[in-house]
């Protein structure tokens, strides 16, 4: 009876203990979902990393630092001499077409294989490799023809187009090429 005891006694404890970590992550989860900083969601991860929240702080934290490095300057000219070029007649693009212009890593491949790839370098300097490498980059876009169009879309206009010049983890050509797949009406 008395191992009956002891036994229940450390059941009760482990779950006390249980229901205080589920808590403590629920309530830093609330303070993550409102952070304006990446860093802030990447501690939470970093508290959390298997918890109930990681696959939505992971997305949480990509999508506020895709914001950051659309704000962000260049940090060299490399992007710039990725820029558009005046007079230069582009490729036609379609969704499903192996892409003829672009970084080497891309030719080949259609936009609609691009996004269920993994980038070639890190979107953002300095994510962790779990959070890239081997990562379909429609995991955290949610991408698919339509809402890849709209993404496409924001390059044609004066404010979107000021960020093809920033990297992008298919080469800032990839922009480019979003960019004319948007002037053909997304096909």
């Amino acid at each position: 009876m008395k191992k009956l005891v002891v036994i229940g006694a450390m059941v009760l404890a482990s779950t006390a203990s249980l229901k205080a970590q589920t808590a403590e992550e629920t309530a830093a989860w609330e303070i993550a979902q409102t952070a304006t900083t990446s860093e802030e969601v990447f501690a939470f991860i970093e508290q959390f990393p298997d918890g109930t929240y990681a696959k939505d702080a992971k997305a949480r934290m990509i999508d506020l630092l895709w914001l950051e490095l659309a704000t962000a300057q260049p940090a060299d000219g490399a992007a710039a001499a990725e820029a558009p070029t005046e007079g230069v007649e582009p490729a036609p693009v379609a969704f499903s077409v192996p892409l003829v212009e672009g970084s080497p890593e891309i030719i080949g491949k259609s936009l609609e294989e691009l996004i269920a790839a993994s980038p070639l370098f890190p979107p953002v300097e300095g994510l962790p490799d779990e959070y890239w490498k081997e990562q379909e980059c429609s995991d955290c876009h949610a991408w698919e023809q339509a809402n890849l169009c709209d993404q496409a879309n924001t390059y044609l206009n004066d404010a979107g187009a000021e960020n093809l010049v920033k990297p992008h983890p298919y080469g800032g050509a990839f922009k480019l090429t979003l960019r004319n797949w948007a002037m053909d009406g997304c096909e």
